[in-house]
């Protein structure tokens, strides 16, 4: 890392470890970089968890029947698909 650097990041004068100036920040820095990391991590992991809750799409009925469902099942794995029950109007844009 010094030689990256282009500095002395490590006092060797003493006979116990010391870090220069320019040593303690690169490791204050780092601390903070794998803190960044974690922290992406558990969002990213958060973000893997279940989606919930109800999809409406209205469509013809053979697409909805025959054409959409692989589509769902593959972006949606968890969603199960079913028709509009008989007797209820079809939704109508609102503006």
């Amino acid at each position: 890392m010094e030689r990256h650097f282009k500095t002395l990041l490590i006092d060797r004068s003493q006979k116990q470890f010391q870090l220069t100036r320019e040593g303690l920040r690169v490791y204050e820095a780092a601390k903070e970089i794998l803190h960044q990391y974690e922290k992406l991590l558990s969002e990213l992991q958060e973000m893997k968890k279940v989606i919930s809750g109800t999809i409406r799409i209205s469509t013809i009925y053979s697409i909805g029947l025959h054409e959409l469902p692989p589509y769902i099942k593959k972006f949606l794995p968890r969603i199960s698909v079913g028709e509009r029950p008989r007797g209820i109007p079809p939704v109508e844009p609102r503006l």
